[in-house]
């Protein structure tokens, strides 16, 4: 199989870079670059920024525009659709349909189709390019018969990438020889919040509470173990809003496991500072460290310890924790891509707003196993989902009176050499015109209380919004 827009594409240069820059100065670069009308851009609605702790805990640090090559998924009732893109004109496209009709997500199906696509990347891209990353993403979507995007991944037209001083610039071959590079970038100093006006609230606080009752009923019965029922608040900023700033202060205040902002051809953007590992692969090495069980934190520090005894001594929130690992490992282990094992079994997280349950699952990939095979043994988790997984589409389906979309989906970078680090999308917010969403939820299980529910998904919601507020940063 040839492909003309292949021939193209490995005409494309790669620079070996000794600079030292940060997330907030390639922010700013990219905004330089998407403002200059002498690059020549095809596709410049596509931007990502990914800040993440790779496999040996060092900061790599990833900052692309534009979409040379990429592939995207549909699906819907009777179809998964895969197509393979050079500037996001279709070059290849690939079909699995169902003549009874798919009932619930297609997962398997979508996977295969992925790696399947990959392959097609893998032989025919240049080989000095395998550790160029591919950025992109899944959305977390209900099945319709309409068709849906549910996979985008991309290779940028412009990608700067590395760690510490050691960096790499990869570019189209219509992209000027020389191109600037990130400066030094001065925040400003925000004087006053801004504060926010409340939009919308999905669902209100009565409609939440009649769902959990739903739920809960739901629970009793000896199928369903766990479901993760989320909310959504839209706000629209006050004067005086400046996004620049408002990122800068997720990044100074947030991030521990990742940052993102990335927008993937649409209108809308979107922000996080998840600190939740889907993937992590360097080599045959994968892990994954599934969060569940929360507690927040109060600002009198004195009380940790006995906030840390009380998360791992109450039966829920242990429950919840080793239904969602428990059944991570069991995924891993029956997809037979490798040997499983846990690392780590419910140790302590502390973020800067609440200590969660954390465990380690690491898996030695089999030679012909790739990272599609195992998002495809453990997506959806249940730390975002349920369980079982079919059941809970139908009562989300039924409950959430919104669309998810990246949200609990995930996004993340792969490369051609076995390297891949895959967020999953919590601690999120859509930015969209003039307004902010933010999206949070929790798992319920048969023993949760529906007000500490509301309360622990209100304080999941502080980092994406304590910016807006005269609150105290923990």
């Amino acid at each position: 199989m040839t492909f003309d827009a292949f021939n193209i594409v490995n005409k494309s240069k790669v620079q070996e870079l000794i600079i030292k820059t940060n997330t907030k100065e390639s922010l700013h670069w990219m905004e330089v670059l998407l403002e200059s009308t002498q690059i020549p851009l095809k596709c410049p609605n596509y931007q990502g920024v990914f800040l993440s702790k790779n496999i040996d805990k060092r900061n790599y640090l990833i900052t692309g525009t534009g979409r040379l090559l990429g592939f995207k998924v549909f699906i819907s009732y009777r179809e998964i659709l895969g197509q393979l893109d050079y500037a996001n004109e279709v070059i290849y496209t690939e079909k699995i349909s169902s003549e009874d009709g798919f009932t619930t997500i297609p997962f398997r199906g979508v996977f295969i189709m992925c790696k399947n696509i990959y392959q097609i990347i893998k032989e025919n891209l240049s080989p000095k390019f395998v550790d160029v990353p591919f950025l992109g993403g899944l959305k977390s979507i209900i099945l319709s018969a309409e068709p849906q995007e549910i996979i985008n991944f991309y290779l940028p037209e412009i990608v700067l990438f590395g760690t510490g001083e050691d960096f790499r610039l990869f570019t189209a071959t219509y992209m000027p020889d020389e191109l600037p590079l990130p400066t030094p970038y001065t925040d400003q100093v925000q004087s006053e919040k801004p504060g926010f006006t409340i939009v919308s609230e999905e669902p209100s606080k009565a409609g939440y509470m009649d769902a959990m009752d739903k739920i809960l009923l739901h629970l009793k019965t000896n199928y369903l173990k766990k479901i993760v029922f989320s909310r959504k608040r839209t706000i629209k900023p006050c004067a005086g809003f400046d996004r620049q700033h408002y990122i800068n202060h997720l990044l100074d205040y947030y991030f521990q496991e990742y940052f993102y902002l990335f927008q993937q051809g649409e209108e809308a953007s979107w922000i996080g500072v998840s600190p939740e590992v889907i993937l992590k692969q360097k080599g045959r090495l994968a892990v994954t460290e599934p969060l569940a069980g929360t507690r927040k934190k109060t600002s009198d520090s004195t009380n940790y310890e006995a906030i840390r005894k009380e998360l791992t001594t109450t039966p829920k929130d242990i429950a919840e924790h080793e239904h969602a690992s428990r059944f991570m490992f069991d995924q891993l282990s029956s997809a037979k891509i490798g040997e499983v094992r846990v690392n780590t079994n419910r140790t302590l997280l502390e973020t800067p707003y609440a200590f969660h349950i954390k465990s380690e699952i690491a898996i030695n990939l089999n030679e012909s196993a790739s990272f599609f095979d195992f998002i495809n043994a453990i997506y959806p988790p249940a730390t975002i989902w349920g369980i079982p997984v079919e059941e809970t589409e139908e009562i989300l389906s039924k409950t959430e009176p919104f669309a998810r979309e990246y949200y609990t989906g995930l996004y993340g970078y792969w490369t051609l050499d076995d390297t891949a680090n895959i967020a999953l999308v919590i601690r999120s917010a859509k930015l969209e015109n003039e307004t902010i969403s933010v999206y949070a939820g929790g798992g319920i299980v048969e023993s949760s209380n529906p007000e500490a529910e509301y309360d622990e998904a209100e304080n999941k919601m502080r980092p994406m919004l304590a910016y807006f507020v005269d609150e105290k940063i923990l």
